[in-house]
This record gives C-alpha cells, structure tokens and sequence, in this order.
C-alpha cells in the first residue's frame, strides 16, 4: 500500500521594505540585444523623419499662405489699374489736380479767410 505524502505549504515572506528580495539572474540573450537595438535604431531614424516631414509641412503651410496673399494682393492691383483707367478717375484728376471744368459749368471759389495775426 502507498501512502502520498503531503507536502506542507511553505510560509511566505513577508514583504519588509529593508529586506531585498532575492532576484533570479537572467542570461543575456544575443537575440534579445539585437532585436532591442534593431527597434531602436528604427524608433530613432523614424523620429527623424517624422521631424523632417513635419518641419517640411510647415513650410508648405507658410508658402501656401504667401500665395494667397500675394494673389489677393495681385487682384486689388488689378481692380485700381481698372479703376485709374476708368473715366470717372480722369475726371477726378482734371477737376481736382488740373483745375479743368466741362463746358459751361462755372466755378465758385471761396474767399481766402484772412490772416489774425494782421
């Protein structure tokens, strides 16, 4: 007849932050170094590019934006050259700049205002 015997539960340690605890060693792995050093490199290379494309993308913005207004700029020059070729410009120019008037009108000048000081 066969008796099992039973084994007794070990006690557990207590966790006491003075004592340390005992650490099981583990053996370097080839495997592990590379595979570590490949991600690595790759995480450090992609950050690189991820900073060139985003620096790239701001750039693109800036250009972009300098177009617009260049061709807002371009179409305000578009529409003044339209309006100082228009007639009413010229008008505005003789009256005003050449002192012409149309045929019949008069012009009424007002009076110097005289000097206090005198």
């Amino acid at each position: 007849m066969a008796f099992a015997l039973r084994s007794r539960p070990r006690p557990r340690a207590l966790d006491v932050p003075w004592q340390k605890k005992s650490r099981r060693k583990r053996k370097f792995s080839w495997t592990k170094a590379v595979l570590l050093s490949l991600v690595l490199y790759f995480a450090y290379s992609s950050s690189k590019q991820v900073q060139l494309a985003l620096e790239l993308r701001a750039k693109l913005d800036r250009v972009n934006k300098e177009i617009v207004a260049t061709q807002q700029r371009t179409e305000e020059l578009r529409r003044e050259i339209e309006y100082l070729k228009s007639d009413a410009y010229v008008e505005k120019v003789a009256r005003e700049e050449l002192g012409l008037v149309k045929p019949g009108e008069i012009i009424f000048m007002p009076a110097a205002k005289p000097d206090k000081n005198r």
